[in-house]
């Protein structure tokens, strides 16, 4: 501030930031003695958002690209390149994503948000015996324990399958995170039975 007929500047140290009449206002106390009319000059700081960065990300969900407000920041933190956060390159957890704002003035804003990475699932099939196998045979086709929820190929939804009928199965697997990963398919190759004649 600003208050001698003489070019003299002193720092207020901490002062009080307030708003009066729709302005901007810094106080202080314990000075006085003002022979000129005292001004002020200060330096707001902007202030930062971002958007565009969901709160849970599984591992293989694709990209995202964020948008930062005002323009012209930089975001930093895992699995940022430029403004696009990509979840596959980020190990499981709870992260932290900043956008780092500097205005004209040299003043800067920071905006955080922090962003939850499931892992995925390897969802695997199997078989309890033999694919290929004579008609009135079958195979049990597992999915293995300790997930969520599963979803076969021919709407089962239960860890194993016992199937006596020709085609190519597999399964989907979703985790307590909400992440689903879909196995390769394994052939049921059932074989018909060869004709008996008697004479």
């Amino acid at each position: 501030a600003h208050w001698q007929n003489l070019p003299q500047w002193q720092l207020m140290t901490n002062p009080t930031l307030g708003l009066s009449g729709g302005l901007n206002t810094i106080k202080t106390s314990a000075w006085n003695n003002f022979s000129q009319p005292a001004f002020a000059l200060a330096r707001i700081a902007p202030t930062a958002t971002f958007s565009g960065l969901n709160a849970q990300y599984c591992q293989n969900d694709a990209p995202s690209t964020l948008v930062g407000n005002p323009a012209g920041g930089t975001f930093s933190g895992p699995g940022i390149l430029g403004s696009t956060f990509n979840p596959a390159n980020v190990t499981p957890g709870v992260h932290t994503i900043t956008y780092t704002y500097t205005n004209q003035n040299g003043c800067q804003a920071v905006a955080t948000q922090d962003v939850t990475i499931g892992s995925n699932p390897v969802a695997t099939v199997l078989a309890s015996g033999p694919t290929d196998f004579c008609d009135g045979a079958s195979v049990t086709l597992d999915a293995g324990p300790g997930y969520g929820s599963y979803l076969w190929s021919n709407g089962a939804q239960t860890q194993s399958i016992q199937v006596n009928t020709s085609g190519n199965y597999n399964v989907t697997v979703t985790n307590s995170a909400g992440c689903s990963s879909s196995s390769s398919s394994i052939n049921v190759n059932v074989l018909s039975l060869p004709g008996a004649i008697v004479n």
